[in-house]
């Protein structure tokens, strides 16, 4: 069952041109826009909780420790390495038809 449900799930996404995948320029630099307008706002004491917090989540790993873990389950999946190297192949197909 899950298996037909993942292999519907990709087969909609490939289906769909890479450009609808992504925001908008316009979206990316509200988002922008707002992620600043927050952070310059944002108490020093939440910045101490989020840091607390995610020490808890992660624990004291490395940002490359995290990266290389999702290498690990990329390398552990043939199946989600092909739909990745797929959906990597249509994007650069398609910025290259667009320019």
């Amino acid at each position: 069952v899950f298996g037909q449900a993942n292999s519907r799930l990709v087969s909609t996404l490939l289906d769909r041109p890479v450009k609808s995948l992504v925001p908008s320029d316009e979206l990316t630099d509200q988002i922008r826009v707002q992620a600043y307008d927050y952070f310059r706002s944002v108490k020093s004491e939440d910045v101490g909780q989020y840091v607390d917090f995610t020490y808890q989540l992660l624990g004291d790993k490395a940002v490359d420790d995290v990266v290389t873990n999702v290498n690990e389950i990329i390398d552990a999946s043939p199946t989600l390495e092909r739909t990745i190297d797929r959906i990597w192949t249509r994007a650069i197909k398609e910025s290259e038809v667009q320019e």
